[in-house]
């Protein structure tokens, strides 16, 4: 069995199992029990320590599906130049929370796509996916993650991509992406593109998208906005 090990843990997020937990938790109980059901969350991929706030604002959402939920696509952008669509050849990636399994069966689906190819390079060099997984470890039950990472990739490709995931109610799809407007005019241009090609697909399956925090709930961490679909 191979597991990617956690290179983030004490840099992006606390690297003790119970200091983690409680931050994670204490950021989530800030929040009352949201009445939305996502399909999708859109969350910054930035420490913890910098944006935890924003990203447990969409994660409070999951209160209500949280047994229902058992397969979770991850999905952010290569950091550097890379070409296609990179899952995961390994079997688990790990946090000091424990070890989340790779859904292998959507992998070996999605590597039917021919931009998409198994890769573990990118994944081993990239935090932006694992920094999801202690919030994914404390809202959910029992689950297997498909991580993909993003390289440079055209349009229609990015579409059938996203037309391929499943839609399903026990699904989740997260994109672990920093952007601070809707608009997103100062996002990174990778993540732009990853996140139009999102809000494209939200309207193709008929799933309104809207920020996470209410006007009400405004936060002073301003590094970056989270969003949720349903």
């Amino acid at each position: 069995m191979v597991i990617r090990p956690a290179c983030a843990a004490g840099h992006n997020y606390p690297a003790d199992a119970d200091e983690l937990i409680t931050v994670v938790a204490k950021l989530l109980l800030a929040y009352p029990i949201a009445n939305v059901q996502p399909y999708a969350l859109v969350v910054p991929h930035n420490a913890i320590q910098n944006c935890g706030e924003i990203t447990a604002a969409a994660y409070r959402h999951l209160s209500k599906v949280s047994s229902v939920i058992d397969q979770v696509v991850v999905i952010s952008c290569i950091e550097g130049e890379s070409t296609g669509i990179h899952v995961p050849a390994c079997d688990q990636f790990t946090t000091p929370l424990g070890a989340v399994p790779i859904n292998k069966c959507l992998s070996t689906q999605l590597q039917k796509l021919p931009f998409v190819v198994a890769d573990d390079t990118a994944h081993y060099h990239s935090a932006r996916i694992e920094v999801q997984l202690p919030y994914l470890q404390t809202c959910l039950t029992d689950f297997s993650i498909m991580p993909v990472l993003i390289g440079d990739v055209p349009s229609d490709e990015l579409s059938l991509f996203f037309h391929s995931l499943p839609t399903s109610r026990n699904t989740l799809i997260i994109l672990s992406l920093d952007v601070k407007e809707q608009d997103i005019e100062e996002a990174d241009l990778d993540e732009q593109s990853l996140f139009v090609s999102f809000l494209e697909f939200c309207n193709d399956v008929k799933w309104q998208i809207k920020p996470a925090l209410a006007e009400t709930e405004f936060t002073d961490q301003n590094v970056a906005t989270s969003f949720i679909a349903h």
